[in-house]
């Protein structure tokens, strides 16, 4: 799959993604299934947990999205992503809510390794929350898109925290990057997050691509600078390599922020592509 070719229209991907994913009548606030905090490492590190939030448990189980927030390697939560969760809840997705540690308590590869680590939570424990660990999915923004493309592409990760290589059904980065050398702002993070030029090679998912990755999604903002030639240098490079199942789709007029604010809109031609890729990928 490449930018031109849609996975189907973003308006008939919809109407699929309610017949598949959406609980008759949605799953409103009421009815969640919501547990906040939940540590996913035995280290007693507050940032070694993570949310629960799904539909109600009930009904056929939900595909799980694990969901890991961005902030360039040294800020944010998952405290700010919970308006995120609930939203995709009620739409019939049982979201994982991941927090991690942050630069520069760590570096490259704690942070990957903390990521793949709640993966495999989200597979081992999906019955708890009526997820489908047959339909594990994963997405991030900016700095969690990053972590959760190098975790399912270099899948030396998830096996050590005890999942299959081939566990994750699909992978959504949004503003992500994936090649730190051809970055401009690769040498900012070079050292203080990857502790030189080594560990951002190694910490590149452009040097890690295979023929088993699962089907992705690249979505980024056309005001995204930089960001914005990391996902088409993505695509040229996985286009080289000869791996097809992948898509990428810029949106006209969207910056860093707008990429995100576009996950909790409903309306919004990010959440419409999200949740396409979801139902298409599901119906294989």
């Amino acid at each position: 799959m490449r930018t031109r070719r849609a996975l189907i229209g973003i308006g008939a991907a919809m109407l699929v993604a309610a017949a598949f994913l959406a609980p008759a009548g949605g799953a409103r606030a009421a009815e969640r299934f919501e547990r906040l905090d939940i540590p996913y490492m035995d280290t007693g590190n507050k940032q070694h947990r993570l949310d629960v939030i799904a539909p109600a448990l009930e009904g056929a189980p939900k595909p799980i999205l694990v969901f890991v927030h961005g902030g360039g390697f040294r800020n944010g939560s998952k405290e700010g992503q919970r308006p995120l969760s609930r939203h995709f809840a009620d739409d019939g997705i049982a979201v994982v809510n991941v927090e991690y540690r942050l630069v520069p308590e760590v570096q490259h590869p704690h942070q990957v390794k903390d990521v793949a680590a709640a993966i495999a939570w989200a597979k081992a424990n999906a019955a708890s929350f009526n997820g489908d660990p047959d339909l594990l999915f994963v997405s991030g923004h900016s700095a969690g898109a990053h972590l959760i493309a190098l975790a399912t592409i270099d899948t030396r990760h998830i096996v050590e925290a005890g999942l299959a290589a081939d566990a994750i059904k699909g992978m959504l980065p949004i503003s992500g990057f994936f090649e730190f050398e051809n970055w401009g702002y690769g040498e900012q993070v070079r050292d203080p997050v990857f502790g030189g030029t080594e560990g951002m090679i190694d910490g590149s998912p452009a040097h890690h691509i295979h023929a088993g990755m699962p089907p992705m999604l690249l979505l980024h903002g056309s005001d995204e600078a930089g960001i914005a030639g990391q996902n088409k240098l993505f695509e040229r490079t996985l286009t080289e390599f000869g791996f097809s199942d992948f898509r990428r789709i810029e949106f006209a007029g969207k910056d860093h922020a707008g990429m995100r604010r576009g996950l909790v809109d409903a309306d919004d031609p990010v959440y419409a592509a999200v949740m396409a890729f979801l139902s298409e990928v599901r119906a294989r």
